[in-house]
């Protein structure tokens, strides 16, 4: 959570739940999305293995944008989005459809599976729930 001009796209979404707006669900865009929170802690920890090298980190499974917002919805008990389904092919600028990772190495190395999608989205949303208290 930024708390900046430009919102994270969780920070959009929340806002988009809030004020109601119409979505564009791009059901043709994938991601491991991630929480910072998650993040630092396998950072740290593949930090502690001493290896050297590349490794992805994000969430153990990749998925859509719709779905994602679509999951996000539903944990909070919504089950009506004001959306259309969007495609990137429809963006001004050309972007890569999948940015999904495997995650394997990293789990390899920790011996512990990386969050999934639903784990990173409860996450996200008891950050969210910390900073409103």
């Amino acid at each position: 959570f930024r708390g900046q001009e430009t919102p994270t796209f969780f920070e959009w979404i929340l806002d988009s739940i809030k004020k109601k707006k119409r979505l564009d669900l791009f059901h043709d865009y994938y991601t491991s999305s991630i929480d910072v929170n998650s993040f630092s802690k396998i950072l740290f920890d593949l930090h502690q293995t001493g290896y050297k090298g590349i490794v992805n980190v994000g969430s153990r499974e990749f998925i859509s944008k719709a779905d994602f917002i679509k999951r996000v919805y539903k944990k909070l008990g919504f089950s009506d989005i004001n959306s259309c389904k969007s495609t990137v092919d429809n963006l001004p600028i050309q972007r890569s459809k999948n940015c999904g990772m495997n995650v394997s190495k990293a789990e390899e190395l920790l011996n512990y599976k990386l969050p999934t999608i639903d784990e990173v989205i409860q996450s996200l949303l008891e950050e969210r729930n910390e900073k409103t208290v």
